[in-house]
């Protein structure tokens, strides 16, 4: 089964925001700006009251840790100009990047204008919907992504996402795995 088309920045962006820069890649950078921030406090303070020739230095630790964290909103941000100062401008159909996804018995294939990416089905940890796309998440946070328009319509689009899913099924018990997350297949978002 194959579907063709083009990606388009909104679908870009969520792509980031689901795969790349996740809530749970945002907590673990807050959790560590909040340790660097108590390691400086804590050093900083006991520059100042400890040794008499380092009070100076104890407050520029302190100030580089604020600082730090006054920036860390500011990360997640930047992060996503990036991905926009990377994607065509200028489009007026605000499309770039035209592609096919190939899903067989074997597994999945990204074709692009330069590269090709394949993956086998005991790669894909789970297959998920969001409104604007469906996602095959695979393992150590790669992905691939279908955007929904890109189906005739909601029929093709279930008949597309239950293949995969069966592939995938199919390829964990011929390879002697148990069953995927059929919990988490079960209730995606539609």
């Amino acid at each position: 089964m194959e579907i063709s088309f083009d990606l388009n920045r909104d679908e870009s962006f969520e792509y980031y925001e689901r795969v790349v820069f996740t809530a749970a890649k945002r907590r673990r950078l807050y959790l560590k700006a909040i340790v660097l921030l108590l390691f400086t406090f804590a050093f900083g303070g006991f520059l100042i009251l400890g040794p008499p020739q380092c009070p100076a230095w104890g407050w520029w630790f302190i100030g580089l840790g604020s600082a730090y964290l006054i920036n860390v909103p500011r990360i997640q941000s930047r992060s996503l100009e990036e991905v926009g100062a990377l994607l065509p401008k200028n489009n007026s159909k605000n499309t770039f990047w035209p592609q096919r996804i190939v899903i067989d018995e074997v597994g999945l294939t990204q074709i692009r204008t330069l590269t090709t990416l394949a993956f086998k089905w005991q790669a894909v940890e789970r297959i998920d919907l969001s409104e604007r796309l469906v996602l095959f998440l695979m393992q150590q946070g790669n992905a691939l992504f279908v955007p929904r328009r890109a189906f005739v319509d909601e029929a093709a689009l279930n008949q597309f996402v239950e293949t995969a899913r069966r592939y995938r099924r199919e390829a964990s018990q011929r390879a002697g795995e148990p069953n995927p997350n059929q919990a988490n297949e079960a209730t995606d978002q539609r």
